[in-house]
């Protein structure tokens, strides 16, 4: 297998390799800081300028609902290097159509920042998920770390921007690109955590397939599992099997996606990361 060519990993480098994999995820939304000079090089009106927002966000939920099933199922590795060349490519693409200036093809602008979104999220949702399996009792405090970089991102990417290139937006988007690649490799050689579907014979769970120095990761699950099991009341599943009676812990994938609950916090989730969206990509720096 390929871990076997690749350097040593463990939690701590684990955890370390998702933050410059954050930071080129959270480059999505410095868009508004080079957004209105590629519009106008490529003399895109108001109507084509906002398909290319468009494509950005259909790109992210695309690449978080396909990023998040291929971790589950086969791990990390597969989303962190899909965003390695997406990411990689999307950014040098709008270089190159950005110098072509007014004979740039529209469409391909829109496919270019797709492919921006899809590899901006299927690698930090990889990341997410990797931290909570690798410190099962500090999941919140491992999360933070990846999730604040995220955040953080499109600030240092406008300050490097402003203050090294110095409004030069070609040199910035060849800068994306290069710098996109570098961190995301980072995390294809450290971020690797395998999926439910993995085969391998010698491994005793899905993901501690890494060596002796994960050994410890069994010993923090256990207190977990036995009290999770302890707490949980077996008997009365078989007493009412309504979606309904059944604790949010123990729903599956469907009747989870159907619970009042999650359908409360999704829309509400959806509005405001709409609502901050709009503000990101209209901004007029």
């Amino acid at each position: 297998m390929l871990d076997a060519y690749l350097p040593r990993t463990d939690r701590w480098r684990i955890l370390a390799a998702t933050v410059p994999v954050a930071l080129s995820s959270g480059t999505l939304f410095v868009y508004s800081v080079y957004g209105t000079q590629l519009a106008d090089k490529c003399g895109l009106d108001s109507s084509l300028a906002a398909n290319l927002n468009i494509s950005a966000t259909v790109g992210t939920s695309v690449g978080g609902l396909l990023g998040g099933y291929i971790t589950d199922m086969y791990g990390t590795q597969i989303p962190v290097f899909s965003s390695l060349v997406f990411v990689g490519l999307g950014y040098k693409w709008l270089h190159w159509l950005y110098g072509q200036g007014m004979d740039a093809p529209a469409w391909q602008l829109i496919v270019a920042m797709f492919l921006v979104g899809i590899g901006s999220t299927s690698s930090y949702f990889a990341s997410i998920k990797a931290v909570t399996v690798m410190f099962p009792q500090y999941k919140g405090s491992a999360q933070s770390v990846t999730i604040a970089s995220f955040a953080i991102s499109s600030l240092l990417y406008s300050f490097v921007y402003s203050s090294v290139f110095k409004g030069d937006v070609g040199r910035f988007l060849l800068f994306l690109s290069l710098s996109s690649l570098v961190m995301q490799f980072i995390g294809v050689l450290f971020v690797r955590v395998d999926g439910h579907k993995t085969d391998r014979p010698d491994v005793q769970g899905p993901e501690l397939n890494h060596g002796p120095e994960f050994d410890h990761l069994i010993h923090e699950r256990l207190p977990l599992v036995l009290a999770s099991s302890s707490s949980v009341n077996l008997p009365s599943l078989a007493e009412d099997d309504k979606p309904g009676g059944l604790t949010l812990k123990l729903l599956d994938v469907k009747h989870s996606l159907v619970h009042p609950i999650f359908i409360f916090h999704f829309v509400v989730m959806a509005i405001m990361q709409g609502i901050g969206q709009m503000y990101i990509y209209s901004l007029d720096l």
